[in-house]
């Protein structure tokens, strides 16, 4: 008997274990084509999924669905981002479900590395709008429901753009569970682990909090029924800081957010706050020696919809703050904070922000500032003050700082600043108080990121009510030199209301070396060779009149360079910008433009005495525009005018250049041109290998990657050549020229090639007798490197076109006349087929018609048949039960006159399931002929045609 059980008991096992490992690759498909299905139905946005796995022994009894590499990319207007990157989801799902038939439940949900990219637009469109709202209840009809009990996240990335409130948000590292029965209306969630490693919130260009690292442990009442969320001694870790808040966040009918909750700090010391400070939460933060006081509350209580806000107040206090590094002498005291902002409600403008008092000692610099700000969004009122100096030699006495980083020289400022800014607006500047000025002193600077030691000499900044003035700016960076004056206005309306920066300076360098100043960077060799996109800020209006003795600029070396260049809207634009270069002088005019995605150029330039085979070397534009400057030593003169678009690496986009020039020079040698070399080699003429040309004068234009040059002429020696032709930007070329040579200068050999021309000229009909000048056309096709020459007597090469021309002609009209031909014979094949197609597809259509036909007849003749049967079978069922129960009322009666009464029940019993049998039987019979009618209708339809 116990060999039986056991035997029993290892069936039992072995079938779980085989349905444990079989299930998961039986239903694997089934449910991923599920999800897919659910996706694809209910967001707008592609969806692209990895591989899929099931796993019973991972979470059983459930089973467990992976999902990996899962990205949603969203449709317009945020075409192609994405908005979501997860690399692997798990979802667990209760496995009695499988067999319901009423769908999954799922009961856990797994985030592993998911990168979210949210985006909020200044017309309020979102990317998470990914739903399209419809009236459809989102859970009908959907093959799951949710039973969740915990929710877990493992280094999640996010990023929070809000164009609307200005609101930044960046989340590296988070991970935490959420832990709760959120099937309920009324329930708890809890989460004891969330951690975020690095947080940084911004409000519009101002940092708030910048890499901090939080904890959070909260307990949350849910009541989903009326989206109302309970916060009760929840704390949020923000570094080393600590902060409890409890209250409530609601959701109304009518929308918005109802908010009434508050925070404080759960510790009062002056290091909770220090940790706030990326410069000091550093590895060695524990070792601070810390002192004083700090006190940081604040709430919120209100609506939040549209513009409206709810109230809110935050205020903080710090007393007689200290810190010290154990191994540095110096530290910081004295640390005074009484800051705060609030508002009422309702309306934005009632912000204020008032930080009455900010002062410290750091390290015998005493520092001391105030700052206030009402009606920010009418009218910005400020009231500040700045006032303090700083030895920079002293830093490194109270901040661990690299030991490789040099700091010195003394950095001193008064600054106030009172009123509001509309009266620099509207420049009623003695209603608005601001004086003050910053001086630096002999500062120096050398750390890895800079390319040398940065020192400034001198550099003064004074305040006023119209503008920040900038007094003998005196800079040296490794053996670059700059020095600048100048102003800029309307700062503080760039500040608080984001209006344009305008500024004018004067700059000047006894030497700049750009190459120098650039930083190295690690980069492959085609980056290695170019320069990257520099954008242009649309939110300055600067000009600068340069006086630059010598500028190093990639491979050039500029000198004397003098002109204005104006930065606005997204352009530099540079207005008679002069300098001597290539040996040469060039004046330049144009505009650069950063408002597209890859930058536009335009601009026009003159240069005089410019040697061209530098010239060649160093730009790319020449060696497309003239490719023959490979060849050529002297000097040239010209214009050029030219529109294009550059690409990464500040390269012209050949295919996109269009503009026009012009060359000249008094002499330019040309030896080595393989053009020339090819004409020297059939013609036997030495002199082509190499010449000097004489006053050389030429124009060009060029457009859709090519170059036009009309006909020119100049002289070699005691020749005459004219020449026109095109150059492509891929160094095709296609040119015509016209020799004309003195007799003598013919060896023997050329001589031989002359008369063997003009022999052929005589068989094309042409009389070409030379005289004491030669002339010969020459016809250069191919490339540079690689000419395809054709000679011959003036007019021979417009002869052999002529007679190629007529010989095409009758080819092609003989050509066309048997096309012609042909095609009149085939079209009336063609026709004859299809007529013949037309009438054999006509009678298959029809009969695949009448099948078609024939086949919902018989189909719905079935189902006329099959709900007669059900409806015959269930009258028959409903008579014979009625009959059965009656026989029992009598059997069960006792006594005459209970079987009477039992015999007359089941009578009445029997006559009822008559009726109801009789009655089903006839809507049987009327639903299927109107199957039948509906079947005939349909069937004409499509013998018709028409479905």
């Amino acid at each position: 008997m116990a060999r039986k059980i056991l035997k029993v008991f290892v069936i039992i096992v072995a079938t779980v274990l085989i349905l444990l490992i079989v299930l998961p690759y039986a239903f694997r498909g089934r449910i991923a084509e599920r999800i897919k299905h659910e996706i694809n139905e209910q967001v707008d946005a592609r969806v692209e999924m990895g591989r899929f796995s099931l796993s019973v022994f991972r979470s059983f009894p459930d089973i467990t669905l992976g999902i990996r590499d899962v990205s949603v990319i969203n449709n317009a207007p945020f075409e192609g981002d994405t908005l979501a990157a997860v690399k692997r989801i798990t979802v667990t799902i209760d496995l009695r479900s499988f067999f319901s038939g009423s769908g999954y439940e799922v009961k856990r949900i797994g985030l592993y590395s998911p990168d979210l990219k949210l985006r909020l637009l200044e017309d309020r469109s979102a990317n998470w709008n990914i739903v399209p709202v419809t009236e459809k209840d989102p859970e009908e009809d959907s093959d799951f429901r949710l039973a969740l009990r915990s929710i877990e996240v493992h280094n999640a990335n996010l990023l929070y753009y809000d164009d609307v409130f200005l609101t930044y948000i960046d989340v590296v590292g988070l991970n935490g569970r959420l832990q709760g029965d959120m099937t309920m209306d009324v329930t708890s969630v809890s989460t004891r682990d969330a951690h975020i490693d690095s947080f940084s919130l911004r409000y519009s260009r101002f940092p708030i909090i910048s890499n901090a690292e939080i904890g959070l442990k909260a307990e949350v009442g849910m009541d989903l029924a009326n989206w109302v969320f309970d916060f009760h001694n929840n704390e949020l870790l923000v570094n080393a800081l600590p902060l409890s808040f409890d209250g409530r966040v609601s959701l109304p009918p009518d929308g918005g957010t109802m908010m009434d909750f508050s925070f404080a700090a759960a510790r009062s010391d002056f290091a909770a706050f220090l940790s706030l400070i990326p410069a000091v939460y550093t590895d060695d933060f524990a070792s601070l020696e810390t002192s004083g006081s700090m006190a940081l509350h604040g709430s919120v209580d209100g609506l939040l919809k549209g513009e409206l806000i709810p109230s809110f107040d935050l205020s903080l206090e710090v007393n007689d703050g200290y810190f010290r590094y154990p191994d540095l002498p110096g530290a910081v005291s004295s640390v005074q904070v009484n800051a705060g902002i609030s508002n009422p409600g309702n309306d934005p403008d009632l912000v204020q922000v008032e930080i009455p008092v900010l002062s410290m000692d750091l390290a015998g610099n005493p520092v001391e500032a105030s700052f206030a700000l009402r009606t920010p969004v009418s009218d910005p009122w400020i009231d500040m003050t700045l006032a303090g100096s700083l030895d920079l030699g002293e830093i490194k006495n109270f901040m661990p700082i690299d030991e490789n980083i040099i700091l010195a020289g003394l950095i001193d400022s008064q600054l106030e600043a009172r009123g509001n800014l509309s009266s620099i607006e509207m420049e009623r500047y003695q209603d608005f108080h601001a004086q003050g000025n910053i001086s630096a002193n002999n500062v120096e600077v050398s750390a890895g990121m800079l390319p040398a030691m940065l020192e400034i000499h001198e550099a003064g900044a004074s305040f006023s009510p119209r503008y920040l003035s900038l007094n003998n700016f005196d800079m040296r960076m490794g053996e670059s030199d700059i020095r600048a004056n100048g102003r800029i206005d309307n700062i503080f309306s760039y500040i608080f209301e984001d209006q344009v920066l305008k500024g004018s300076f004067e700059v000047s360098s006894m030497y700049l070396n750009l190459n120098e100043l650039i930083p190295e960077t690690e980069a492959t060799e085609e980056q290695q060779t170019g320069l990257s996109v520099i954008p242009v800020p649309e939110n300055i209006d600067f000009s600068l009149d340069a006086n630059l003795q010598m500028l190093i600029f990639g491979n050039m070396d500029i000198s004397n360079l003098a002109g204005r260049l104006h930065i606005a809207d997204g352009q530099l634009i540079l207005d008679q910008l002069g300098m001597d270069m290539l040996d040469g002088r060039l004046a330049l005019s144009g505009s650069y433009d950063t408002r597209e995605t890859l930058p536009r150029v335009s601009f026009a330039l003159d240069f005089l005495s410019f040697d061209f085979g530098r010239t060649f070397h160093t730009f790319n534009t020449v060696q497309a525009l003239a490719p023959a400057g490979e060849y050529a030593e002297g000097f040239i003169s010209g214009g050029l005018s030219m529109n294009a678009v550059l690409d990464e690496n500040l390269m012209p986009l050949l295919e996109s250049m269009s503009g026009r020039g012009s060359l000249s020079s008094s002499r330019l040698r040309l030896e080595g041109h393989p053009v020339l070399a090819g004409i020297a080699e059939r013609t036997h003429l030495s002199i082509l290998n190499g010449f000097d040309l004489r006053d050389l004068s030429l124009s060009f234009s060029f457009a859709d990657g090519r170059v036009e040059t009309p006909p020119f002429d100049f002289e070699f020696g005691r020749s005459l050549a004219a020449v026109s032709g095109t150059t492509w930007f891929d160094q095709r070329i296609d040119y015509v020229m016209r020799l004309d040579i003195p007799r003598e200068q013919f060896g023997s050999g050329a001589m031989t090639v002359v008369d063997d021309l003009v022999e052929r000229a005589a068989g094309l009909g042409i009389n070409a007798d030379p005289g004491e000048r030669i002339n010969i056309d020459v016809h250069v096709g191919g490339t540079i490197t690689r000419p395809e020459i054709s000679i011959g007597m003036p007019g021979a090469v417009e002869a052999v076109r002529e007679r190629l021309s007529e010989e095409a002609g009758r080819i092609i009209r003989e050509t066309e006349d048997r096309i012609r031909d042909e095609v009149d014979r085939a079209r009336d094949e063609a026709e004859q087929e299809v007529r013949e197609q037309i009438e054999e597809t006509s009678e298959q259509i029809q009969q695949e018609l009448d099948t078609r036909a024939q086949r919902v007849i018989e189909e719905a003749e079935r189902r006329a048949e099959t709900v007669r049967r059900e409806a015959a079978n269930a009258a028959e069922r409903i008579r014979r039960e009625a009959r059965q129960q009656a026989d029992r009322l009598v059997e069960e009666a006792s006594g005459p006159i209970a079987v009477a009464a039992a015999r007359r029940a089941g009578e009445a019993l029997i006559s009822e399931a008559e009726r109801r049998a009789t009655q089903l039987e006839t809507e049987a019979n009327t639903r299927a002929g109107n199957i039948l009618d509906e079947a005939r209708s349909q069937a004409d339809r499509i013998r018709r045609g028409e479905e």
